[in-house]
């Protein structure tokens, strides 16, 4: 029998609390809401992976090593998390654990997560202005979680609170293209 919306989401609140709980510092708090994003991207990214940890038809301890295995450097009570979530065949809510999260992150150190990929690493200048625009847009102090996709090929992603800027290079070339596509017949008869 299917879960309810409400059961789901009060599972998705307890396993966010969880892990707020036994962070140790607002550095960890952050530094986990990362690693969940991370954990979740490597999961959802090979779907051979994702759907070896959800096949129940291999061996139960054989999935839980996979996820030990692959995030021994991660942090301990994630790993923990990952493996109950194995147990229970609950994949499906991973995603929505990360946004609860960081939800709850936000709330208990007054920030703001700014999602911030860019095709080579920000260097301190860029870095400071992001930050200082985006605090005075939000009103709270911005904490940036960088990634390096050199697949944009230039420009920048910005993403907060389910919300995507996008202003890559990648994103415009595929814009123009999409434009040209479009476009029929043309030039003189």
């Amino acid at each position: 029998m299917p879960k309810s919306r409400t059961l789901i989401k009060n599972e998705v609140s307890t396993y966010a609390q969880f892990l707020l709980d036994n962070a140790k510092d607002s550095d960890n708090k952050f530094e986990l809401a990362g690693q969940i994003k991370q954990a979740n991207a490597i999961i959802f990214g090979h779907p051979k992976l994702r759907h070896s940890l959800g096949d129940t038809a291999v061996d139960l301890e054989l999935r839980l090593n996979a996820i030990k295995d692959i995030f021994k450097d991660f942090d301990p009570n994630l790993i923990s998390l990952y493996c109950v979530i194995v147990e229970r065949d609950e994949l499906d809510i991973l995603h929505r654990i990360a946004n609860a999260y960081n939800e709850l992150v936000e709330k208990d150190l007054n920030i703001v997560i700014l999602d911030v990929i860019t095709a080579v690493e920000l260097d301190d200048n860029l870095r400071k202005m992001i930050i200082d625009k985006y605090s005075a847009y939000f009103g709270k102090d911005v904490r940036l979680r960088e990634s390096i996709d050199p697949k944009i090929l230039g420009g920048i992603i910005l993403g907060a609170h389910g919300k995507r800027i996008d202003l890559s290079i990648s994103s415009k070339l595929e814009q123009t293209r999409t434009c040209l596509s479009t476009v029929t017949g043309g030039g003189e008869n």
